[in-house]
């Protein structure tokens, strides 16, 4: 047998087997036979079956060949269900975004909308913030939340986080210490997925900035993160317990550089 015959004859059989499929899909035990010799659509009128005689078909089959087609219905039926899926895929694809910005839970439910007003001064600025974000992402220019513990830091941190994610930023939301447990974990492998977050999110918020490991190893892992960070160009969000001036009187030399970092990104200071 030439190979263009057993072209003709598998491709046949390929096609005969997509035929039949493509009719327990298109046709109906209710469609009926038109003026043409073509199936029809009980419902919606319109055919379930096509003719060619395309130069392809007339080469495979020898002769005109009649094709299953959807008709308008399911077509519409069809777009429907895409479109359920679409939106299906892109509510789960939201969901892991929000999930995975935050590394505590319990931010998720810190909103604006969930604000008690106990600190309204610090929420117009935030919120000021928010309004001008393309413009603070563009340049880099983060927000440095000092303060007592108690005073609403992490909450309004939370908000800010939350009102970034609705904007359909790339957010993340977390602290130096959870950061470092991320990197050391299987003994470094995962280490540069890690950095590359940190790099690449839109918004890093870090809260309690200065609670991380008081030892020399941690104080560089804390400043390797702050340090990616900074080389990224990208705004960053730091609450901390500790003042600016506590801040810039750091012995520790690990300290200093961390700090100074975190100061330099943060030319808004409340």
């Amino acid at each position: 047998m030439s190979d263009d015959r057993m072209t003709k004859v598998n491709g046949g059989f390929v096609f005969r087997g997509l035929i039949q499929r493509a009719q327990r899909t298109c046709f109906s035990d209710d469609d009926y036979i038109g003026e043409d010799g073509l199936r029809y659509c009980s419902k919606c009128h319109t055919p379930v079956e096509c003719r060619s005689s395309a130069p392809a078909v007339i080469k495979l089959f020898g002769e005109p060949k009649v094709f299953p087609i959807p008709c308008a219905c399911r077509r519409a039926a069809i777009r429907e269900e895409d479109e359920r899926k679409r939106k299906a895929e892109e509510e789960e694809a939201d969901r892991l975004r929000r999930t995975r910005a935050f590394a505590l839970p319990s931010w998720r439910a810190c909103t604006f909308d969930a604000d008690d007003g106990s600190n309204p001064k610090l929420r117009r600025y935030l919120e000021q913030y928010l309004k001008r974000s393309d413009e603070m992402i563009k340049q880099g220019i983060g927000i440095l939340l000092t303060g007592e513990p108690g005073c609403g830091k992490t909450f309004y941190a939370a908000c800010l986080t939350n009102a970034f994610l609705e904007k359909g930023y790339r957010v993340q939301m977390t602290n130096i210490g959870r950061l470092q447990g991320e990197l050391e974990a299987d003994f470094g492998e995962n280490a540069e997925n890690v950095l590359c977050r940190i790099r690449s999110v839109d918004l890093l918020v870090l809260d309690d900035v200065g609670t991380e490991r008081n030892t020399s190893y941690g104080r560089e892992m804390a400043y390797k993160v702050i340090n990616e960070r900074y080389e990224s160009g990208k705004p960053l969000v730091v609450t901390t317990n500790l003042g600016v001036e506590e801040m810039q009187g750091a012995t520790d030399m690990a300290e200093r550089r961390m700090y100074g970092r975190i100061i330099e990104m943060c030319p808004i200071q409340l």
